[in-house]
């Protein structure tokens, strides 16, 4: 329940793109601080994820995880500023998946990450996406699906 409620606070807190694109020092605070929580929430789920390729369920997060994260706060920001993108994608009813999410998955497997580390950054995106509309109420129009699709490319610069 955590989890989502969280997500449901950072789709609120972070509806407008501006937020990830170039960020004020007050903004990168929250944004940190929203990376952060997300993060400690995901180490809360560890169970509910699939490690080992994805085929098996992950271990409960580590006393040495939960002290020294596996994601830095600037790749938590990263995934977190991206899974806001795709969440606006699939609104929008967007191909997010094969424009963001995938290359994102390929941008952190590049850097050597782990079964447990890609489980996160699954995860975490996942439950913003999933979080994103709960009451149904967000809708696309035809402004918000042209500035979504202009910037859906997975860029690793987005939210730094």
């Amino acid at each position: 329940m955590r989890v989502i409620t969280l997500a449901i606070f950072f789709c609120s807190m972070l509806t407008m793109t501006n937020a990830f694109a170039q960020p004020d020092p007050a903004a990168r605070t929250d944004l940190d601080k929203a990376a952060q929580d997300l993060m400690t929430a995901a180490l809360d789920n560890f169970p509910q994820m699939k490690c080992k390729n994805f085929t098996e369920p992950c271990a409960p997060a580590t006393a040495a995880e939960r002290k020294n994260p596996p994601l830095s706060v600037d790749e938590a920001r990263l995934v977190l500023a991206t899974a806001y993108k795709n969440a606006s994608a699939q609104l929008c009813g967007l191909d997010w998946q094969q424009k963001s999410f995938v290359p994102m998955l390929k941008y952190f497997e590049e850097r050597g990450k782990k079964d447990r580390q890609m489980a996160l950054v699954v995860f975490m995106n996942n439950i913003v996406v999933a979080n994103a509309n709960p009451d149904g109420k967000r809708q696309c129009d035809d402004e918000m699906r042209a500035s979504v699709a202009k910037d859906l490319v997975f860029d690793p610069k987005f939210g730094r």
